[in-house]
Formats: structure tokens, sequence, C-alpha cells
């Protein structure tokens, strides 16, 4: 769906980091809400310095980017798979408003949500 790098899989055997492991699934299971990274260094046993240099070492983005990034594809999938307004769509995921989403939508994908539904549930290029 347009990312350049998938996003990790935790579950996986070989998964290389595994004391980020609650950290990413705390992120997955709370990304609508706002995470402190004060709170996932908790997670981690970590200072918040510490974990994010670790993070970002072993993720390769910073925890506010995982976010971002997590947000905006569960977005994608949804405007592929719903029916559902793109303002409810919005708030779902974590988005203050529609306007909101659209900005970081663009930034992500390079087309407004909109345009990428109409592309990918038409079965488009």
């Amino acid at each position: 769906m347009g990312l350049s790098r998938r996003l990790p899989n935790t579950t996986a055997p070989d998964f290389p980091f595994p004391d980020l492991v609650p950290v990413l699934e705390h992120m997955r299971m709370y990304y609508t809400t706002n995470i402190l990274n004060s709170e996932l260094a908790d997670l981690s046993n970590l200072s918040v310095r510490a974990f994010e240099r670790r993070f970002k070492k072993h993720i390769q983005m910073t925890p506010n980017q995982f976010l971002s990034r997590l947000r905006i594809t569960r977005v994608a999938a949804d405007l592929c798979n719903t029916d559902d307004w793109i303002i409810e769509i919005a708030h779902r995921h974590g988005f203050s408003d529609q306007s909101h989403l659209t900005r970081e939508f663009q930034k992500h994908f390079g087309s407004p949500p909109h345009a990428y539904r109409m592309r990918h549930q038409s079965g488009g290029n």
C-alpha cells in the first residue's frame, strides 16, 4: 500500500529485538491514543533517551514516526476495505479531524484519502 518498509512482525520467531516486543505490542494496541515516550520507556525498562535511541536504531524510525505510519496504514486498509465515511475512519484511527488525516495521508501516499480509495477500490493503478 505504498510503504517503503514493512512494519515489524513481533510474533515471528526470528524477530531480532525481543526487548522491544512489549513496546511494539502496546503501540499496536493503543495507537489511537496519545502515547508518550516515557510510557514506552517504562515498558522497556530504559530511560526515555536510551529507549528513543534503541527504538530508532532497531526500527529505523522514531516512536512517533512508527505510530504515524501505523495509523496511516490502518486508515489505508479501511479505505480499501470499507465504505465508511472518511471522517469516521479518521476518528477510529486517532486523528482529530478529517483535515488532519488528509494532511498526513497526503504526506505518506501522495494523494488524499478519497482519491486513494477510488483508485484502490476500483482496481485502478
